[in-house]
């Protein structure tokens, strides 16, 4: 059974290669909405299933994956940067706190009417960060493609002074939560 991957992100593709060895990647345009009171993970779960039905309307036979990954502080999505002083301002908001870091995912195979939806979240806590440290990783790094304006492998533990939950999750795809997933579709399938 063809299985693709609904996203252009290459962090996912390396993530998704632990598992699965053979699948097509095909970029899904939906917009990653935040819908007007849903909360951080609904916001996850709803955008990963509209990008896996996204793909799936073109792709019926195959089993879709998609995934949106969510930064929020408390009930507060704080979203992928407009340009890099907004990259600056997110990362100063984080600086010293504990924040979620939700991962929707979603499964659809369009053909056998099947879907699945699920979450994991972690909380990152980052440590008292310097406003020059955080303009050089901005101005290095050009995080605007990053939901809370970094990544977990680039800022390690410079940023990060502790995190509980999936290391993968905070990259942006939680592998055991895909497995087990895709153990499930294939057995309703």
């Amino acid at each position: 059974m063809e299985i693709i991957l609904a996203s252009a992100s290459p962090r996912r593709k390396v993530l998704l290669m632990e598992i699965i060895k053979d699948f097509k990647i095909v970029p899904s345009q939906i917009d990653e909405d935040i819908p007007l009171g849903q909360s951080p993970i609904d916001t996850a779960m709803h955008n990963a299933l509209e990008k896996a039905q996204d793909i799936s309307i073109s792709h019926p036979d195959a089993i879709v994956i998609g995934a949106d990954t969510v930064v929020a502080l408390g009930d507060v999505i704080m979203g992928k940067p407009v340009d890099l002083q907004d990259a600056v301002r997110i990362l100063a908001v984080l600086s010293g706190k504990t924040h979620q870091v939700i991962t929707g995912v979603a499964m659809v195979c369009a053909s056998k009417n099947e879907a699945i939806v699920e979450f994991d979240f972690s909380d990152v806590t980052f440590r008292e960060l310097a406003r020059k440290q955080i303009e050089a990783y901005v101005h290095e790094k050009q995080p605007l493609d990053k939901a809370g304006s970094y990544g977990i492998q680039e800022v390690g533990e410079e940023f990060v002074k502790c995190l509980e939950g999936s290391f993968e999750n905070v990259m942006g795809l939680p592998v055991d939560l895909v497995a087990n997933m895709l153990d499930e579709m294939l057995n309703r399938i």
